[in-house]
């Protein structure tokens, strides 16, 4: 899995070559909830169809129309949400809806609301919210971008796994210096 913390092109990548899966993930949140959630998104489609020895799925930016209609982008996300939140997305996302009586500005009070009393973190149940509410045609990412803690740097978090754990002398010097650059901590030009 490679972090990237820059925008554009695209938001999440996984493919496959040769049996061997590679999954990039690209967001400007520090935001651990969002990483966990895209990267449990990015993980189902590297899961999915195991007898293929290649494949690629590209994820535009949540906001594109239509991103979310495909049934296996819709199936991600459902695994995504039931991992973070204890198997209960749905279930939690009603009761959201529910408690707001349909009114999508009352889902910032309620939102927090419904994570303390099921006991789930508010920044996942945020995220999912605002899947659902895209599947709706509703763009409600920047107010569960607010309903996050920033505690942790995720991409950060991320970064430093891979570099741990990734032997980078592998790469021929070319290959080897983007990694390095896309991984640096100094700020985009």
């Amino acid at each position: 899995m490679l972090p990237l913390r820059d925008s554009g092109a695209f938001h999440g990548a996984c493919w496959r070559e040769k049996g061997r899966n590679v999954i990039v993930l690209k967001q400007k949140t520090n935001s651990d909830a969002r990483w966990s959630f895209d990267a449990l998104h990015e993980l189902w489609h590297a899961a999915e169809h195991p007898e293929l020895e290649s494949f690629a799925a590209i994820e535009e930016d949540e906001r594109q129309k239509g991103r979310w209609a495909a049934s296996d982008e819709q199936a991600a996300s459902q695994f995504a949400g039931d991992v973070l939140l204890a198997g209960k997305a749905e279930e939690l996302a009603h009761r959201c809806s529910s408690a707001a009586g349909g009114y999508v500005p009352r889902l910032k009070a309620v939102v927090p609301a419904v994570a303390n009393a099921a006991g789930v973190p508010l920044g996942a149940l945020a995220n999912y919210m605002a899947y659902r509410l895209a599947m709706e045609g509703v763009n409600w990412w920047a107010t569960a971008t607010n309903l996050q803690s920033g505690g942790v740097d995720a991409w950060k978090v991320a970064r430093d796994e891979l570099l741990n754990r990734a032997d980078l002398s592998r790469l021929n010097s070319v290959d080897r210096s983007l990694v390095t650059q896309a991984l640096s901590d100094a700020p985009e030009a």
